[in-house]
């Protein structure tokens, strides 16, 4: 596991890299896709994964035979690629993450306290996490699974029949939709409408 709190790893970096807090819901929705990899170099950032959204993270659902199955989730490659990082809550970190922890799932206080910390942007779908940044003016952008798709498709170029694919793959394998509030809403059902 890399330490990406660069006061404990004694690291000098004069232009740190940029990092891109992931909950499980984000996860989850980017590895129902068979585009993993790229959708993840897309990002522009390392991701990194608190051990609490790890242990959340478990599978999505594959097609087999024609019916949908559980398939489990492994990030070891991810990893050893550097695409995504694991790490631990430092003191501060953890302090906030037991308050945000009355209020929210472990995953979405530990992303959320690492988030505030060290990056100053998160990713996340779940609606509770959205509200509880919102409602208590924490000072975070919000990424969303929406975003992350169309800036991979903004930055690869690649054909609007292969995201409507991959988008089709979070939908019925990550059961995941964007909801009203989401500003790509509408570009996402563009995007699937066309695919029809």
């Amino acid at each position: 596991m890399i330490d990406v709190h660069e006061e404990d790893a004694g690291l000098s970096i004069p232009h740190p890299p940029l990092l891109l807090p992931m909950d499980a819901c984000v996860l989850i929705n980017l590895y129902a896709t068979t585009r993993v990899s790229d959708l993840l170099q897309a990002i522009g950032a390392r991701v990194v994964l608190v051990e609490q959204v790890a242990a959340e993270t478990l599978y999505v659902l594959r097609p087999v035979e024609g019916a949908l199955a559980h398939s489990p989730i492994d990030i070891t490659p991810e990893i050893q690629s550097g695409l995504i990082i694991r790490t631990t809550l430092v003191e501060a970190e953890l302090a906030a993450f037991v308050r945000y922890a009355t209020d929210l799932d472990d995953g979405e206080a530990a992303t959320i306290a690492l988030a505030i910390h060290r990056a100053g942007r998160i990713a996340t779908d779940d609606r509770a996490a959205i509200n509880y940044i919102e409602r208590n003016r924490l000072a975070l952008t919000v990424v969303r699974t929406s975003d992350l798709v169309r800036q991979w498709m903004n930055t690869s170029g690649v054909p609007r029949v292969e995201v409507a694919s991959v988008l089709a793959e979070i939908r019925d394998c990550g059961r995941f939709m964007p909801n009203e509030s989401d500003p790509n809403l509408q570009w996402w059902q563009s995007v699937l409408q066309n695919q029809l």
